[in-house]
This record gives C-alpha cells, structure tokens and sequence, in this order.
C-alpha cells in the first residue's frame, strides 16, 4: 500500500529527535491550561472550545515554522556518532563562516548547511524504509550486505557522508570566483596582464595529499582514477566540491590517525562521487554514494535562496525559500517525490531558472545505475507554477525517473 508524507522542517525536527514535537506541543498546552485557569475547569463553557481549538493551531504553526532544532554536533552525538563529533571540529566550527562569504560572492546560491541536515534525515528515513526485492527488505539491510557493515554502522557511515557532502564548495567556488573576479579586473584596466594558466587553487603534490588520494582512488579502478585526479586540481584542472570535500574529510580525521577506518572511507567515497561529472554511479558499488546523489536532488524545501544581487563582495544578502515542503510517496516498488515551485515573489527575485535546474538535476541523476532484481524506481516531479500578480497562469511539470 503507498503511503505519502509531507517533507517540511517539522517533519525533519520529528526524525531528527523522535517525540521531541510531541512532547513540546504537550508541554506548551500544560502551560497554556495552567496560565487560563478558565480552561483547567472541567465546567468551562463549551463556547470556549472553539478557541482552545485556534489557540492549538497557533502552537502547531508556531512549531512548524521553527529551524531545524540540532546543529551537526548535537546530530552526530544523538547518532551515536560522538568520536566522529570531535574529529571533524575543526570543519563544523567553521561552517557558516564559509557559508558566509560563499552568500557574499556567489550571484546565485543555495543554501549547504541545513540543506546537508535536511539530505541526511531524508537518507536515513529511506535506509529504514522496506522494498520488494526477491525478499521484502529494508534498504540498510541492503547496503549492509553490500558493505560488509552492520545496519547501525551503516546508518552512521550514513550521517557523516550526508551532513558532510558540501563541505568541499567553498574551496571550489572560490577557485572559480578568483578566476572570474580578476579576468573582470584586467579587462577594466585594458592593460596586457600575464593571466594565471592554470587554476588558481591546485592540490599540492605532498606525501600527505597524495596518501589521502590513494585512499579514495583504491576504491576506483580504471578511468576513473584519471577523472578523481583533474578534479582534485592536482594537474591543474578544476576543482570538483565532491572530491575536496572527501579529500578534506580524511585530512581532517587523520589528525586522529583515523583516516583509514571503514567509517569515514565508506563516507569518504560517498562524498567525492556525489558531485563528479561524468562518473557513474552504481548502487552495488557506492550504495551510499548513489544514496546521497538523489537525497541531494530532492532536498528543495525551505532551501535558502539567495536574492540576486550583481558578482561582487556584497554584505549577506537577503534570501528566499522558493518552495516549503515535498510530497514523499512511497510504496514497495518505488520511491516519489514531488516539489512545486509557487512562490512567485521569491522566483523572480533570485533569477530562478526552473529549466536550469531540471536538467542540473536530470544530468546528476543520469549517472545512477543499478543491476538488483526488485530493487525500487526513484521519480522526481518537479512542478513550476507561473503568476502574475497573483493570478496563476500557467503551470509546468517535469519528470525525472531513475530506474
């Protein structure tokens, strides 16, 4: 039988700490009660009812509409994840700086933090779900026996993999925003300047860097290989988010020694396959890679946008959220999730391209393939509805289907 849930923050919050919503919204009507001793009666009039019933909306929309409640530390310790919460401190500390200038220099961008929290509780909701198969089983207990791992292993690998996949943007961002800030630069003087020719950033070739691309090229075979290293910019090439953030990963759980263990090489794969164009992406050999690609893609709700404003260092600027939730449907054979982009407001003041962004996402999701008799079709409707001055005017569907 389908069952089909509303993806929204709250939703988020309630996977994040089971109850944790209940038991505030009781907490909140306790005090409500005691503060209107009317109510606490048991004669208090039925005119009242109605009332009590608004107020309770009120609670439920003002609980709703929070952010979401843990930041990465507090998620990874109430994961079961609390050595990973020390050895990547030195990453989680400077999140929102990077977040920060990443909003100050981009023309358009996207929020990574809460977005990385949203994909990791939308990946750990799917591992637990149950699908076909030959023999109905859940898909951690899938990617267990592929990996070799225990499902709470798996679920934690999970976590890191997912509230980490982004951390490698800034590095490549900035790559990209010197090269442009200053080929705008000398084009003004109109003067003959030596332009750098090759990127700007490039890996060192350091006994440390080359150890930590072996780690993840061990993995890869073939072609491959080639491709990991151009994107790691070790020969000049640009810089892909997915390969610097895993590459960052390790470097920064190695302080501990701690690099080589199955956890953060299993997230570490993840991570650098992700993003990598032209690399495809197979269930049976990065079960969690191939995870992360679609929770990346269907994490739309409550996403910050940024307002447009001209290139340049300008201070934070002001965001939109272009659409608040996601229908999930899910059944045994197949996992659908569906995002409307309504808020016309927000659309027209971040330079929203919804055509850009289907084919973004139908070029990232191309790259999944997968060879498990039973195994689950992955669908994205993505559903642009035009206005004008409120009065819609057309409305625009586009399907992506993984099978």
């Amino acid at each position: 039988m389908d069952r089909t849930i509303v993806v929204t923050d709250e939703w988020v919050n309630s996977q994040l700490v089971p109850g944790m919503m209940r038991k505030r919204l009781q907490h909140l009507i306790k005090r409500l009660i005691s503060e209107m001793p009317i109510l606490s009666s048991w004669l208090f009039p039925v005119s009242l009812v109605t009332t009590y019933a608004e107020v309770l909306k009120i609670i439920k929309f003002e609980l709703s509409t929070e952010e979401i409640l843990l930041d990465h530390s507090k998620i990874l310790e109430c994961k079961n994840c609390s050595s990973a919460k020390q050895d990547l401190r030195p990453i989680i500390d400077r999140l929102t700086d990077f977040q920060a200038f990443m909003y100050m220099t981009e023309a358009y961008y996207r929020d990574h933090i809460l977005h990385q929290i949203r994909a990791a509780v939308l990946g750990d909701y799917l591992l637990t779900q149950i699908f076909a198969f030959p023999q109905p089983k859940s898909l951690v207990n899938l990617v267990s026996e592929l990996l070799d791992m225990d499902e709470e292993e798996v679920r934690r690998c999970w976590w890191i993999a997912a509230l980490f996949h982004d951390i490698g943007m800034p590095i490549a961002r900035l790559n990209e925003n010197l090269e442009v800030m200053i080929s705008d630069m000398v084009k003004a003087y109109e003067l003959d300047f030596m332009l750098p020719s090759r990127s700007i950033l490039n890996l060192q070739s350091t006994p440390k860097n080359t150890e930590l691309l072996d780690l993840i090229l061990n993995r890869f075979s073939g072609n491959v290989k080639e491709l990991i290293k151009n994107a790691s910019g070790l020969r000049g090439g640009s810089l892909d988010h997915g390969v610097i953030g895993a590459l960052s990963l390790l470097a920064t759980v190695s302080r501990n020694s701690r690099s080589t263990e199955k956890l953060y090489l299993e997230a570490a794969y993840a991570i650098c396959a992700h993003s990598l164009n032209g690399l495809s992406l197979s269930f049976e050999d990065n079960p969690l890679g191939f995870l992360l690609v679609i929770c990346d893609e269907m994490q739309e709700w409550n996403r910050d946008v940024k307002a447009q404003e001209p290139r340049g260092f300008r201070p934070l600027a002001q965001k939109v959220r272009l659409t608040k939730s996601m229908t999930l449907t899910l059944s045994e054979i197949e996992v659908h999730g569906k995002i409307v982009f309504e808020d016309q407001k927000g659309k027209d003041r971040c330079g929203f391209q919804f055509d850009k962004l289907v084919e973004d996402k139908r070029q990232n999701l191309a790259r999944l393939s997968q060879d498990i008799p039973g195994f689950p079709s992955f669908r994205i409707t993505l559903v642009d509805r035009v206005f004008h001055e409120n009065i819609p005017i057309t409305e625009i569907a586009k399907e992506i289907r993984i099978t």
